[in-house]
C-alpha cells in the first residue's frame, strides 16, 4: 500500500495541473499531510519490528487518514473530478437528514451490542492456551 501511495502522490501532480499548482506554488500546510504519513509509515515498520500489538493499526490508520487527506487537500473544492465541488455533489438536504436520523439511533445500537458480546466473552481464551 505504501508504494501505491508513492507512486499516486508522485503521479498525480504530473496529470493534474491544478494538483500541481497548490502542491508547488510555495511552502503551504499541505506539505505536512505527506510528511506525516511517511512518519506514519516510519511508525508501523518500528512498531511491527518491536512487536507491539495494538501501535501497527493505529499508525495504519494515521497512515490511511493523512494519504486521503492529501489528496483531498490537492483536489479541493473539486472533490469528485473533474468539475464538481462537494456542494454540486451531495444529495439533497432531506436525504441527509434521513441518514442522520438513521445514524443517529442504529449506531447506539451496534455499541451497546459490540460492549455486550465483548462482556460475554471476556476470559474464555486464556494468554497460555493460544487459538487451539
Amino acid at each position: 500500500m505504501l508504494i501505491i501511495f508513492g507512486i499516486i502522490s508522485v503521479w498525480t501532480p504530473f496529470v493534474d495541473p491544478f494538483v500541481a499548482e497548490r502542491w508547488f506554488t510555495g511552502f503551504t500546510p499541505i506539505w505536512l499531510l505527506p510528511i506525516l504519513g511517511l512518519a506514519c509509515a516510519y511508525w508501523i515498520f518500528n512498531a511491527v519490528n518491536k512487536k507491539r500489538e495494538g501501535t501497527p493499526f493505529v499508525a495504519t490508520m494515521g497512515l490511511f487518514i493523512f494519504t486521503y487527506l492529501g489528496l483531498l487537500a490537492s483536489k479541493w473544492p473539486y472533490v469528485v473530478p473533474p468539475s464538481y465541488t462537494l456542494a454540486d455533489a451531495a444529495s439533497a438536504h432531506e436525504s441527509q437528514l434521513f441518514l442522520l436520523l438513521g445514524l443517529l439511533f442504529v449506531i447506539p445500537i451496534v455499541l451497546v451490542y459490540t460492549a455486550w458480546t465483548y462482556w460475554v466473552f471476556r476470559g474464555k481464551v486464556k494468554a497460555d492456551q493460544g487459538y487451539h
